[in-house]
């Protein structure tokens, strides 16, 4: 169902997943259809609401968000149900056709039956199906999180800080089942904002072909079936997820087409730095001398990548030798049009073991403005080693889910 009415300086729409209200361009924002807000655009700030409740803003002219505190949090929600409630005095004086103001009307009395005590009590109930979800990739923030796994089976690299507060284990098939149905529930009506399901968490792919594939299998018959049973919305079928070299490293084409066949179409991979040196200091596992074969078997199946570089890492000593090769890296692989390089901002992580060794041997830091020229500088040097790859800024603050 779909509606539209302007009245007393208001914009209101009602579209197939959203509602949308916008205030004589001064205020903007958006709610999904279990009256939640989505997001929201006020005197030069962005604002994203996850579905974990936790609440990120951004100024216009920033690269880096930040999420909210608790009291902001809360003042930003109380704006927003404001706004709903100024504008649906704004529509009862509307001469709309009848059709369009029944449902713009339920929309905002759904908007307006969710109290802030309310949408802060979610937060708890996000906690009980899911594990906190540290990061997505830019263009999967909107993907259907299921966790096969929690945690990372390596967790050992220098420089992370993202999975400090679980151990590694995989989900059984019922409790995966069982995980599948509870965030569907937990989305409701919104769970059609969610265009692909992203598996995660840091590394499904650790696990052999035998056994992450029936794993797979079950996430897609769970889907199937709630949405026969009309609980789910129709479900998304395109899969993404997280992989290290080290787990991809071995697998053929053939291994990958059988992930193809279920709906995988990219893996991301964080490669971090064609420098050897410097990847070492990172404690990746793996060479990343397996990286192209791994890109060609892939994309011999049929799927993309994602590689993931982070800037300004090793700061000023590593500089100019981390920018080079991994430059030289991306340009040396046979990537396609549907493949992405994402330059990620690297952010240093207090007492972790890449900070004791930046400290230990005097690391000189690169600040914000010299990394937002050194990923510049690095795409620059991808093209002039003759690659073509798309590649964009990643910054990790950007995210909440």
């Amino acid at each position: 169902m779909s509606a539209a009415i302007t009245s007393g300086g208001f914009a209101l729409h009602a579209q197939n997943a959203i509602t949308a209200i916008e205030r004589e361009g001064i205020e903007i924002a958006k709610w999904d259809l279990e009256g939640r807000p989505v997001s929201a655009q006020a005197e030069g700030v962005y604002y994203r609401r996850g579905i974990s409740g936790e609440v990120m803003a951004r100024g216009r002219l920033e690269r880096a968000g930040r999420v909210l505190p608790e009291a902001d949090r809360r003042s930003v929600l109380a704006r927003l149900r404001a706004l709903a409630a100024d504008a649906e005095k704004a529509l009862r004086l509307a001469p709309a056709a009848p059709t369009e103001s029944i449902e713009l009307e339920k929309r905002l009395e759904k908007i307006l039956s969710i109290g802030i005590e309310t949408l802060e009590a979610e937060r708890g109930k996000f906690l009980t199906v899911y594990r906190p979800v540290p990061i997505l990739p830019p263009d999967r923030v909107l993907s259907f999180v299921v966790q096969l796994t929690e945690g990372c089976p390596w967790n050992r690299c220098s420089f992370c800080g993202l999975y400090p507060d679980r151990d590694f284990r995989v989900r059984g098939p019922d409790e995966l089942a069982e995980h599948v149905r509870r965030a569907l529930a937990l989305f409701g009506r919104a769970a059609i904002l969610r265009k692909s399901i992203y598996i995660g968490d840091g590394d499904p792919f650790t696990l052999p072909d035998g056994r992450i594939l029936p794993l797979i299998d079950r996430i897609l018959e769970t889907f199937r079936e709630e949405e026969a049973r009309g609980t789910a919305l129709p479900s998304p079928r395109d899969l993404y997820s997280f992989a290290r070299l080290h787990s991809l490293r071995g697998r053929t084409a053939g291994s990958f087409a059988a992930f193809r066949a279920r709906g995988f179409r990219r893996l991301y991979i964080g490669v971090e730095t064609g420098n050897p040196d410097l990847y070492r200091i990172l404690k990746k596992p793996g060479d990343l001398r397996d990286l192209p074969p791994v890109v060609q078997e892939l994309r011999r199946a049929g799927l993309a990548v994602g590689l993931i570089f982070l800037v300004g890492v090793g700061g000023a000593r590593f500089r100019a030798a981390h920018r080079e090769a991994s430059a030289q890296l991306v340009a040396s692989l046979p990537l396609g049009p549907d493949d992405l390089v994402y330059l990620s901002p690297f952010r240093l992580v207090e007492e972790s073991e890449y900070a004791r060794w930046a400290a230990e041997e005097g690391i000189e830091p690169l600040e914000r403005p010299a990394i937002g020229g050194e990923a510049a500088e690095m795409v620059r040097r991808m093209r002039v080693l003759g690659s073509r790859a798309k590649a964009s800024y990643y910054p990790l603050e950007h995210f909440v889910y």
